[in-house]
């Protein structure tokens, strides 16, 4: 007998002699490969006979664990710490849990520009007060050129139980082009008088 991890009964498909043990040990087939994350139990005898006739004398278990699954780091939030929408200097990416931060370096970073150029990134430091949940990617120099900013992060990240992001994270960014603010271009006296003027 077979019971899985909600106590429901596994099928068992056959038992077959394994070769070359002088009918010792046998192999337990299962009707289908179970993955789901729990203790399964396995239940053997005790009618189970030797050559002599003899049964088991009581029966035998044994419990055999699969591991749940383990859910691959990700980040849930990305942005440019101090709000502008002129410059880019600073990014900061927060992580859904505590991260290895010896695994998110500067080689772990890709910014392109507008124009698909690469932008060089200095440093990738922890942020104080969060765990090892929150980063800070600085570029090397600030941007300010008008257009849209790609950040691709990962996916050799892992957290601190050595797990790592699924997939590149991306996420894009945006500078305004500069709104040039009104001018006055021209200025006259429309009487056209050096003696007085009213309009």
């Amino acid at each position: 007998v077979v019971l899985g991890p909600s106590g429901q009964v596994v099928p068992v498909a056959s038992v077959v002699e394994a070769p070359a043990y002088g009918g010792r040990v046998f192999d337990i087939n299962l009707a289908s490969t179970q993955t789901a994350g729990g203790t399964y139990t396995l239940r053997v005898g005790p009618a189970v006979h030797d050559t002599a006739g003899v049964p088991m004398a009581s029966m035998f278990q044994r419990l055999f664990a699969i591991a749940a699954p383990v859910s691959p780091p990700v980040i849930v939030n990305a942005n440019e710490p101090s709000g502008s929408t002129t410059s880019l200097g600073t990014f900061r990416v927060t992580f859904d849990r505590v991260m290895s931060p010896s695994t998110f370096t500067s080689e772990d970073v890709v910014v392109t520009g507008p124009s698909g150029q690469s932008i060089a990134v200095s440093s990738v430091t922890s942020v104080a007060g969060y765990d090892g949940r929150v980063f800070d990617i600085k570029l090397s120099s600030a941007q300010t050129a008008a257009g849209t900013y790609t950040l691709r992060i990962g996916p050799a990240v892992n957290d601190t139980a050595g797990v790592p992001m699924a997939a590149v994270f991306q996420r894009t960014f945006t500078i305004a082009a500069p709104v040039n603010p009104p001018v006055i271009i021209n200025a006259v006296n429309l009487g056209n008088s050096t003696a007085s003027i009213q309009t």
